[in-house]
């Protein structure tokens, strides 16, 4: 699992960065048997030989095969965009959105 934002690896300390590294000490705390890793981008997540190379302390193993965005509008312009890029409108799935009254910024 990937925690993805515009900030790799704690490069920016904006809020949604730092919404992103808390989330990660969170599931690290209440999940700690998960392979996840964040903040990073998400050319960071999908290529561990990239990632391991600038990050080599990454406890991610492999490709992340779950990527998580800091908010609504960065999961659905991902969203769009990857079923574009996949061709004919077609949407690899399943994704998965929280409750929108639970989210913060």
């Amino acid at each position: 699992m990937a925690l993805l934002s515009h900030s790799n690896f704690g490069s920016s300390d904006s809020p949604s960065a730092v919404k992103m590294r808390e989330a990660l000490a969170l599931v690290r705390e209440r999940a700690p048997e998960l392979d996840v890793d964040g903040e990073m981008h998400g050319d960071t997540a999908l290529d561990a030989q990239y990632r391991m190379s600038i990050m080599p302390r990454s406890t991610l193993s492999g490709e992340a095969n779950l990527l998580v965005l800091p908010n609504i509008e960065s999961a659905n312009i991902s969203y769009n965009l990857l079923k574009t890029a996949a061709g004919n409108n077609v949407a690899i799935g399943p994704v998965l959105l929280g409750r929108h009254d639970r989210c913060t910024s």
